[in-house]
């Protein structure tokens, strides 16, 4: 898998992007954490970690709010979400995933976006992105 959208940020962000993991909640059809980065809203749906590096990524995927979405995948919970994949009619992974944050529908959308560490020294680092629970 290609990486198109990587965001490099601190090690010390970096453990607490790995930290708000949420695949397995996604599951449940639901996220405990939206991360905000340059006004777009995103879920940790996967992380890497080394035991002598330790966290080396985190991926995330764009989310919406149910009613603002206008992809062309219909929104789908993770149940829906399986048979369509099992039938054919659906592509294996996030995009057009339905999950609750607080009460709200979201969906989850669009490539995959991969947070990965650097040096703090290093004139790469973005606009951090900041954890609203």
């Amino acid at each position: 898998m290609l990486m198109s959208n990587v965001i490099f940020v601190t090690r010390e962000l970096l453990d607490k992007l790995c930290n708000a993991n949420a695949c397995e909640q996604i599951t449940q059809d639901k996220v405990r954490t939206i991360i905000r980065h340059n006004s777009k809203d995103y879920v940790i749906t996967g992380s890497m970690s080394s035991g002598k590096k330790g966290n080396i990524a985190a991926y995330a995927h764009e989310c919406i709010i149910r009613t603002k979405y206008t992809g062309e995948l219909k929104p789908l919970c993770s149940v829906d979400h399986y048979l369509e994949v099992q039938a054919g009619f659906r592509e294996r992974g996030y995009d057009g995933r339905l999950v609750y944050h607080k009460g709200k529908q979201y969906v989850l959308f669009g490539e995959q976006t991969t947070f990965k560490p650097i040096k703090e020294h290093s004139n790469k680092i973005q606009k951090q992105p900041s954890l609203f629970g």
